[in-house]
């Protein structure tokens, strides 16, 4: 798929700007590379294509990996593109550079602290993980289902294609006081409006058990009202 994404965009000169900022955060084997940004694709055909510009730049965020406090980030990109953000005028008067907390993190980075917090995100949030993801498969009706993921923050639900998951929601947090996110917020042409998105990043394991079961019994509540004549 990203190699699709890459030939579609250079058939029809398009930058991508893509906000991969969750690949650090893999799960499955603490010792493996994490996934390629999607820049890693775009580049490997540098000095291979004789036509190649650089149709991608990946976004980086140590507000995922270190601390949301953390207002910093990065980007991997074409080398146009780096000279045209080189000679921008916000970064040439410092006015976007972020310089004292890129002092921060740099010393973080050089003293192995960085690496530290993330394997600590890294362990604590599979851990977060395993308890949804148990927990739905114990718990979510029939008509749901889920698939695992293998990093990032996020568990995505789908519901029967006749289920609204933004009236769903409703239903769940004026009920059971729990609640997500409707997948429609993510979704330009509302295709998405039958998923539900969860986080599993913030709650200990204990608490996503309980609210995650809460939210399964309310699913198989409202999917009975929802079917019934």
């Amino acid at each position: 798929k990203c190699q699709q994404l890459i030939k579609l965009a250079r058939a029809n000169d398009i930058l991508i700007a893509c906000d991969d900022v969750y690949n650090l955060l893999h799960y499955d084997d603490p010792k493996a590379p994490p996934p390629k940004r999607l820049f890693a694709y775009d580049i490997a055909d540098l000095g291979r294509l004789d036509d190649w510009r650089g149709n991608v730049i990946s976004n980086g965020s140590f507000s995922k990996i270190l601390s949301p406090g953390i207002r910093l980030g990065w980007m991997e990109c074409p080398p146009r593109c780096v000279e045209a953000f080189r000679n921008s005028g916000v970064l040439m008067s410092g006015g976007a550079a972020n310089n004292y907390t890129g002092g921060v993190v740099s010393t973080l980075i050089q003293m192995g602290l960085a690496q530290r917090q993330l394997e600590h995100y890294r362990t604590n949030y599979s851990a977060r993980l395993d308890a949804m993801a148990e927990t739905l498969e114990a718990h979510l009706p029939a008509e749901c289902s889920f698939r695992k993921p293998r990093g990032g923050y996020f568990v995505w639900i789908r519901f029967p294609a006749h289920i609204d998951c933004a009236q769903f929601n409703r239903y769940c947090l004026e009920k059971y006081r729990v609640s997500a996110i409707p997948g429609v917020r993510f979704s330009f042409s509302k295709e998405a409006r039958h998923f539900l998105r969860l986080t599993f990043a913030f709650h200990e394991p204990d608490y996503l058990r309980r609210s995650v079961r809460t939210l399964c019994e309310a699913a198989k509540e409202y999917l009975a009202i929802a079917s019934s004549p």
